[in-house]
């Protein structure tokens, strides 16, 4: 059983019903996306969620791991500009090809073209690392950070600077520094806050430009379902989980707004609610805190000294 038919829920059980298990996908809602569903009014269609497709190699890598080519699936539209940054009366169309930004950027700041073009490449080690190192590992035990390649790099990644000192170590306008200071967002933060080491989000920003799936992001929803459906998944949807029951430290049965099912099950939703007193087994008691502490989670709480 996985719980929510979210992206991440969506992508989990076809994962597992590649690897030859039976696979049903729990929603409460009317149909799949979690945060990325899409609201229909009539003719229209509204991505009730995300707005930009970044990183698309990760979902490419996704779809080739179970054997599909996520073209025949849905394709992508390079946007140009990738977006209008604007800060008071001060209007900055950033464009997707990256000679062109470090001519618009060089209007802007003087020098700042051959700095941004420096950026670029420094933000793109830190995410070639992340990529290889970081965003793949299960991270059971600090022992998983204990990696030559991580170590040997640990004092490029910027940990202990915020993101926002760290942008100050190229450019020193107000427009440019609001342009890679605003990625800070991505992860609820701030740029005074957040560690250096997230300016490795500008690289799929600036260096690879912003993507959209053609017809919405309910295309990218509805393409992991027909692919999940092509491997045997099945799916319930106004079927809301209320509770779990626990054994040990898995979770061994869930408890609908229909049914009581007992499966190994995952849960692919907000940690919030997996967590909440309204989790409860059968006899009454809070779901214990199994959830491990990651240590990848560590950034986003470091503190920085500049």
């Amino acid at each position: 059983m996985v719980v929510g038919a979210g992206i991440g829920g969506l992508s989990v059980a076809a994962l597992l019903a590649r690897g030859g298990v039976e696979v049903e996908v729990l929603e409460k809602l009317s149909s799949p996306g979690g945060r990325a569903r899409t609201l229909r009014v009539g003719e229209y269609k509204f991505d009730m969620g995300p707005s930009w497709y970044l990183m698309p190699e990760v979902m490419h890598g996704l779809f080739r791991e179970l054997g599909r080519d996520p073209s025949d699936y849905f394709k992508l539209k390079k946007l140009n500009p990738s977006f209008k940054l604007k800060v008071g009366e001060r209007d900055l169309e950033v464009p997707s090809n990256v000679e062109e930004l470090l001519q618009v950027v060089h209007r802007v700041e003087r020098g700042a073209g051959s700095k941004m073009s420096v950026y670029i490449s420094t933000v793109k080690q830190m995410y070639d690392l992340a990529l290889k190192k970081l965003l793949y590992r299960p991270f059971e035990s600090l022992i998983d950070i204990i990696d030559p390649e991580i170590l040997k790099e640990v004092r490029s990644l910027n940990l202990l600077s915020s993101l926002h000192n760290f942008n100050r170590k190229f450019f020193s306008s107000d427009l440019l520094l609001k342009l890679v200071d605003f990625s800070s967002v991505f992860l609820g933060g701030d740029p005074y806050r957040v560690p250096g080491l997230y300016a490795l989000v500008n690289y799929p920003v600036l260096g690879q430009g912003v993507f959209y799936p053609e017809g919405g992001f309910g295309n990218v929803v509805e393409s992991l379902v027909s692919l999940g459906t092509e491997l045997g998944v099945t799916y319930s949807y106004e079927e809301e989980v209320v509770g779990v029951e626990v054994k040990g430290d898995r979770m061994s049965a869930v408890r609908t707004s229909k049914r009581r099912v007992e499966e190994t099950c995952s849960c692919s939703t907000p940690i919030m609610f997996t967590r909440s007193p309204c989790c409860l087994t059968t006899t009454g008691t809070s779901v214990p805190n199994t959830g491990k502490r990651r240590p990848w989670l560590l950034p986003l709480c470091w503190p920085t000294w500049d």
